[in-house]
């Protein structure tokens, strides 16, 4: 089994043994089979995604530049995770990282309680294979934006859905994306409060184009770099 070494924040520092993986359960074998990364996904890892989702993050992510990394900011058990992951592996490779606590949001605290899902998520990935392609980060995306400083040319945006936080995962990551890169939404319909922040500082900021949506996902590409007046709280596209 190949290695799989998470790096961790110093405020939330834990030791995770190398998971093994649990017998009986299915394993992810070829890459470029989109059903075959749907039907994986479906059937054996919790998440939050429709199938059409799915295939559609994987597509954007065999579809994404070779100019940067791949980055998910909330990764839940690594349903997502693993789509966009088997999309890189599938146009030959690359990095995605994956930054989550892993200690769940509020929302999940009202539902589940007290969660911890990283024995889970490394679960999964290591099933789905993707060990040489998944670079998990266990800290929260303040943090993750701080220890990342290589160019983005994908960021999926799916973590906390108070607006303050979706702001503040923009304002920490939107620069780090490349001209001609995408930003992905899930949860954008569904969330008045993510929706604001798509609608103010996505679709209507004149920096971004959108170019697609999906179930509850929308995606833009990125066409002007940001001056961000974080204290004024408004977008503007560089002069």
């Amino acid at each position: 089994m190949e290695s799989f070494s998470p790096i961790y924040s110093h405020i939330t520092p834990r030791f995770i043994r190398e998971a093994d993986v649990p017998k009986g359960l299915p394993r992810l074998t070829d890459h470029k089979d989109r059903e075959a990364v749907l039907d994986f996904t479906e059937d054996s890892v919790g998440g939050f995604f429709s199938r059409e989702e799915c295939g559609a993050i994987y597509d954007l992510a065999r579809a994404h530049g070779p100019d940067g990394v791949a980055v998910e900011i909330g990764s839940w058990k690594g349903k997502s995770t693993i789509c966009l992951g088997s999309g890189l592996k599938a146009r030959g490779g690359g990095e995605l990282f994956a930054i989550d606590s892993h200690e769940g949001s509020e929302e999940h605290a009202h539902v589940y309680g007290k969660v911890w899902t990283f024995d889970e998520f490394v679960n999964n990935i290591e099933r789905a294979r993707l060990t040489d392609v998944i670079v998990p980060l266990v800290m929260t995306s303040w943090y993750g934006a701080r220890v990342l400083g290589r160019p983005v040319s994908l960021l999926f945006v799916d973590g906390s859905h108070n607006e303050e936080d979706v702001e503040m995962d923009l304002f920490l990551w939107s620069h780090k994306v490349v001209i001609g890169g995408l930003i992905v939404f899930h949860d954008v319909f569904s969330f008045e409060a993510v929706n604001r922040v798509w609608s103010r500082c996505i679709r209507d900021s004149g920096i971004f184009e959108v170019i697609g949506e999906e179930g509850d996902m929308a995606w833009a590409r990125k066409i002007k770099e940001i001056n961000y007046d974080f204290v004024e709280n408004e977008w503007e596209p560089s002069k």
